[in-house]
């Protein structure tokens, strides 16, 4: 049984176009650096959507560890979409192979920044799903 089928269903179908865009472009894209900047993203959008659909579709309250891990997947996918359409805008502005290092430079201090800040899973919190 899907727990909730529009949602889920969405989920599926997004994943499946996305995943369909993201190997016509590796095919048949632009130039090489553009063309990897969005073949990651359409990807990214692809495994954000799939993982979405199982959260929604398939996952039961209360939420326990696969769950857990299931939406901090779906998390880091869409973060990966986020960055990579930053790299492919570098890349349709012009300004190429300098402003896409130096975006995924600033993502990777703003990771190492976020696990620093971020408290422990022992802290006690039953309730959040993330």
């Amino acid at each position: 049984m899907i727990l909730e089928p529009d949602v889920a269903l969405t989920d599926f179908v997004l994943a499946a176009e996305a995943g369909w865009l993201g190997a016509l472009v590796s095919r048949h894209g632009a130039p090489a650096p553009a063309r990897r900047w969005w073949t990651a993203f359409f990807w990214s959008v692809g495994a954000g959507a799939l993982l979405g659909g199982v959260s929604h579709g398939f996952v039961p309250p209360p939420y326990g560890v696969g769950a857990t891990v299931v939406w901090r997947l779906t998390l880091l996918a869409i973060g990966a979409a986020a960055l990579s359409v930053w790299g492919a805008g570098a890349h349709a502005l012009g300004v190429g192979n300098h402003a896409a290092k130096a975006i995924s430079a600033m993502n990777a201090i703003a990771r190492a920044r976020s696990r620093e800040t971020t408290p422990s899973a022992s802290a006690g919190s039953k309730s959040t799903r993330w």
